[in-house]
């Protein structure tokens, strides 16, 4: 071999061939970081606690304020309405006879119901009874009642017994609320139980009474869409004193108009959501949270080993402690709004001695529209797929291939479904599920293999030429924000498998377990 003339020349290429490895190298983790799902959700990346925006008014505030996708405090807006001039003794002379149902307990927490008495879950769905008891347990003794409007209006402004012996509130205090809408809709309102059947007289008499005092109201939601007829407003009256409404989302936008009395709100980001263990989309509390955030302070043992990703990420790791200096607060006083986005969640409390009087405009909103385009997006299946023995490998198909599209994990997906949302549920599988590494199936115990022409995922697009079906998902999906996409993906799997899976909903972990999480 003839002696090298440049003994530099290989030591050269040696170091120029090293960058351009090293180069290779990083831009491979690059793109493999922004290409491959993240092995991790909103809630790790999450500002538990955001500073709450103020802003001066004006004809385009409202407009504003749902460009920052940030609650947005508005102090003294000029409103017209009559309602921003009422006082208790006004409401009690001019209103005192009608006649209304409001809603009372012992306990200060009151849970609204999405499905009305349908739980799409099991009835025997808690697994752990502890958690039922602190969330249910309270709810017992409510029930509606119907008494004079001047009852009603006397009770909450009853001051809170207090026990001489502990210094506590006394348990026989009663707690009183109504919510009555003035503006009705053609679109459910999704703050509130849904009204069933016809308005009685005394309804429809006092919904008279009140309609004119909220004129005009058009102009605050026009400044959203100009479909304003499907914007509501309700009325809300409660008290006394520590009268709270439990954490929950809403959909449309909600602009909160303080009008008697003042109320303290705790407000939480949507990316946060998985830190307060919301319930499945198919309970009855669907949109709440099953931590008892009233509890924390007395229960926090449970809390601690029920909740972890809340006492991890919420209280910062903290296994004592109140909850309050972790999130954010803001406290609303007459002639103040406060805008709240779509899917921020939000705690309500009554603060004043007297009770509280408030109003709140509904209006749809475009992630709604997104979400029930998503909700409702065909599927590439045949008819003999649904609720049969092939049911889960299409499922897990779909789920695989839409995932990836959306730069989302599979995986912590299914984990956080599995021991966020359906922790403390307990479902009734009728089967169980194993993947099929060699066919690149998810089986059922009883099933078969769907016959393929080839065992490898790239290839089944040509036996399943689903890509179009991807795509227009993917679509939608994009128009969505991050945090909130990764709630509404999880309700998607849950109503997935209620739809597609024989055995529906109860055979959520079982098939995760088996086939995802393997």
């Amino acid at each position: 071999m003839p002696p090298n003339p440049n003994p530099n020349t290989n030591l050269n290429h040696d170091k120029t061939h090293h960058h351009l490895l090293l180069f290779g190298l990083l831009l491979g983790i690059t793109l493999h970081f922004l290409l491959v799902p993240h092995p991790s959700s909103p809630l790790e990346q999450c500002n538990i606690k955001p500073s709450i925006l103020e802003m001066d008014w004006s004809p385009n505030a409202f407009v504003n304020a749902a460009a920052t996708h940030q609650p947005v405090l508005f102090r003294g807006i000029p409103l017209q309405w009559g309602a921003t001039n009422w006082t208790w003794d006004y409401l009690k002379g001019h209103l005192k006879q009608v006649k209304i149902d409001v809603e009372t307990s012992h306990s200060p927490n009151f849970f609204y119901y999405d499905h009305g008495d349908d739980n799409l879950l099991s009835e025997k769905s808690w697994l752990n009874s502890n958690v039922h008891d602190a969330m249910e347990k309270e709810q017992r003794n409510r029930h509606s009642q119907t008494m004079s409007f001047q009852t009603f209006l006397n009770a909450i402004q009853q001051p809170i017994v207090i026990n001489a012996k502990n210094n506590q509130r006394d348990m026989e205090t009663s707690y009183f609320y109504l919510t009555k809408p003035v503006k009705a809709a053609t679109a459910t309102n999704d703050d509130e139980e849904e009204n069933e059947g016809e308005d009685d007289e005394d309804d429809k008499k006092f919904r008279s009474l009140l309609a004119p005092h909220f004129q005009p109201m058009d102009p605050f939601p026009f400044y959203f869409t100009n479909d304003t007829l499907k914007s509501t407003l309700t009325l809300w009256m409660g008290g006394p004193r520590g009268i709270t409404t439990q954490s929950h989302y809403d959909e449309p936008h909600n602009m909160f108009v303080q009008l008697l009395g003042s109320k303290t709100f705790t407000l939480i980001p949507p990316c946060a959501m998985d830190g307060l263990y919301l319930y499945p989309d198919l309970h009855q509390r669907a949109r709440k949270v099953q931590v008892p955030l009233n509890k924390i302070s007395t229960l926090q043992e449970l809390i601690g080993f029920s909740f972890p990703l809340f006492q991890k990420y919420i209280l910062g790791g903290r296994s004592t402690g109140n909850v309050d200096p972790c999130l954010s607060h803001v406290t609303v006083r007459p002639g103040d709004i406060l805008y709240l986005p779509p899917f921020w969640m939000h705690r309500v409390s009554v603060a004043s001695s007297g009770g509280a009087a408030s109003a709140n405009i509904f209006v749809p909103s475009r992630v709604t529209e997104l979400k029930n385009r998503l909700m409702q997006s065909p599927l590439p299946f045949q008819q003999k797929w649904i609720r049969s023995s092939m049911s889960p490998t299409v499922v897990h198909r779909w789920l695989s291939l839409i995932m990836k599209r959306l730069h989302l994990s599979l995986r912590v997906m299914s984990q956080r479904l599995l021991h966020v949302r359906y922790v403390h549920m307990q479902l009734h599988s009728k089967y169980t599920y194993h993947w099929n590494e060699r066919a690149k199936q998810c089986v059922r115990n009883d099933g078969e293999l769907i016959s393929l022409t080839t065992t490898t995922m790239e290839q089944t697009d040509n036996l399943f030429p689903w890509a179009n079906h991807v795509s227009k998902f993917e679509t939608i999906a994009s128009q969505i924000d991050p945090a909130v996409l990764w709630q509404m993906m999880q309700s998607y799997v849950e109503l997935l498998m209620y739809n597609i899976m024989e055995g529906g909903i109860d055979e959520l972990k079982s098939f995760l377990n088996g086939c995802v999480l393997v």
